[in-house]
């Protein structure tokens, strides 16, 4: 199985029902084409010299359409190389992150032999988006307080310039970015722990989380307490944990017919359409049905 071979092979729109009123906050719909979600704020935040925010991060090697805030911005569009914005009103608050109902997708599945039969329902791990380079290994050396190594694995990747004094320049980083180290961590001890939990819920685990045996046990492999996720060196990245459900389902499905595929001779091709809620992700409905 294939995927993103080309940007075009993976489109995503997100589904937001956005309140619009009078209000600072001018909101905007953006397409963009191989960039990502931040990359694309980045040069927009540039471009206009002011603070942007959105719901959810979409994938780089795509085609994708989101909405996006900024204070005070522009009533009008904005057009660049890999991306394109367009003025849809105005309102009285922000986009956040997880503001979106969730994103519906199309995706061309490449390189394949024949066609799975397809399951709605599937294992709700997080995918290896999710987790990058480094990502919950960072977070969990924040966890465990050993910011020395988190600072030097951060200057190995050019995040942190200085490590002479780790939690001074580790709080010099946006609080957003250190969340998404922890936030990491704990996506990967619940992966961990959905391979072999049969509940309905699994915890996030965090400081509010109520010890079991099963966490205790995981608990103990990481060398962790869940009161090391309160991380009072750094500024609000302590992290009280939650729940997740197991099984997601592919609502919305519609599975095209089977295709020679013109980028892998000899291979099939098929287009499939659904819709997911946030939070979970196409990348792990796609491999648990066709690997």
């Amino acid at each position: 199985m294939k995927i993103k071979q080309v940007p075009e092979d993976f489109k995503v729109i997100e589904k937001f029902d956005i309140k619009f009123s009078s209000g600072d906050y001018s909101y905007y719909l953006l397409h963009k084409r191989d960039l990502s979600t931040l990359e694309a704020c980045k040069i927009i935040s540039l471009i206009w010299k002011k603070d942007v925010s959105y719901a959810g991060n979409k994938d780089k090697k795509a085609v994708t359409e989101q909405y996006i805030s900024v204070k005070n911005g522009p009533e009008k569009d904005l057009n660049e190389k890999k991306f394109s914005l367009k003025f849809v009103g105005k309102g009285s608050v922000p986009i956040s992150l997880g503001d979106h109902s969730g994103n519906y997708f199309e995706i061309v599945v490449r390189d394949i032999d024949k066609l799975p039969k397809i399951k709605k329902e599937f294992v709700n791990y997080f995918g290896e988006q999710r987790f990058s380079k480094n990502n919950a290994e960072i977070g969990k050396l924040l966890v465990k307080k050993e910011f020395g190594r988190a600072a030097e694995l951060l200057k190995e990747n050019g995040t942190l310039k200085e490590i002479d004094n780790p939690v001074q320049q580790l709080n010099k980083l946006e609080r957003k970015l250190l969340m998404l180290f922890v936030n990491s961590y704990q996506s990967e001890l619940w992966n961990k722990m959905a391979k072999t939990s049969k509940e309905k819920e699994i915890p996030l685990i965090g400081f509010g989380t109520e010890e079991t045996s099963e966490i205790n046990h995981i608990l103990k492999e990481e060398g962790i307490t869940t009161r090391d996720f309160v991380i009072k060196q750094l500024r609000g990245v302590s992290s009280e944990g939650g729940f997740r459900e197991r099984v997601a389902t592919a609502d919305e499905l519609e599975v095209g017919k089977l295709e020679d595929d013109e980028l892998n001779k000899g291979k099939k091709k098929v287009l499939l359409k659904f819709f997911l809620n946030k939070g979970c992700y196409a990348t792990e409905f796609l491999r648990q049905n066709f690997i």
